[in-house]
């Protein structure tokens, strides 16, 4: 049974051989546990594959995920890198003040200018079950882009300024996601961090009125390709297979 094979038995509840695996693993601990990690997966290979060609990676950022220092990201938030092996944190976030809205320009050339033609050929030779690399991330990434302390007003406020944003965001993430609904790949991957150690960030009523719809648009638009959904909320992977509910 190939890989591939084995994930899909798992997500429609079939039997497969075995339990599917993977491992995820952030730059820092690939920089301090190299050796530990390639010993890990020499006796149990990831049955699942990562795209790369994901946007909101500045290509004259910071490369080197191993460098500190600050840089600008593709939506025009400032991150500072304080320590090797993570992305860092915003400093200086793209629209701090509502003011800067009217002339935000989103980074539409990431989904313009791309081509899937190495991802294709990576899906097409090989067993894996391959994911897209992170796509939407409407929460984390409205963070980046106004900082989170606005943010958290923002949705309590709910004001027409918001609306309008979000809507922005959510229209960009929904193309990014329908092109990589033409590629290959067998799954299309979503994250966001929402927990807090014993709750949601903000409260269950808002979740839903706010920000489960963008995902239910996102769910609909990847299982009418016939692809899987891959939501990452926290450490977790949660595959979907069929609507939000």
């Amino acid at each position: 049974m190939t890989s591939r094979e084995r994930v899909m038995k798992t997500l429609n509840f079939e039997r497969p051989d075995r339990v599917p695996r993977d491992l995820w693993t952030l730059p820092g601990a690939q920089f301090q546990q190299r050796e530990a990690i390639d010993a890990l997966l020499s006796c149990y290979p990831s049955d699942i594959g990562k795209a790369s060609n994901s946007p909101g990676t500045n290509k004259t950022a910071l490369d080197d995920p191993l460098c500190v220092g600050n840089y600008t990201d593709d939506w025009g938030s400032v991150w500072q890198r304080a320590e090797p092996g993570v992305i860092g944190e915003v400093k200086y976030p793209a629209i701090s003040d509502w003011s800067a809205l009217a002339h935000y320009k989103l980074p539409w050339r990431l989904i313009q200018d791309r081509s899937f033609d190495d991802v294709n050929r990576r899906c097409d030779d090989c067993d894996l079950f391959v994911l897209s690399a992170v796509t939407a991330r409407p929460f984390e990434r409205l963070q980046f882009l106004r900082g989170s302390e606005n943010l958290f007003m923002d949705i309590a406020d709910d004001s027409k300024e918001f609306r309008s944003f979000l809507r922005m965001v959510h229209g960009f993430y929904l193309e990014d996601i329908r092109g990589w609904c033409q590629s290959h790949v067998d799954g299309i991957f979503l994250m966001d961090d929402w927990g807090a150690q014993q709750q949601l960030l903000i409260s269950p009523d808002t979740w839903r009125a706010v920000f489960k719809p963008l995902y239910s648009d996102y769910c609909d638009v990847i299982h009418a390709a016939n692809k899987s959904v891959f939501f990452s909320h926290r450490r977790f992977y949660v595959a979907y297979l069929a609507r939000f509910d």
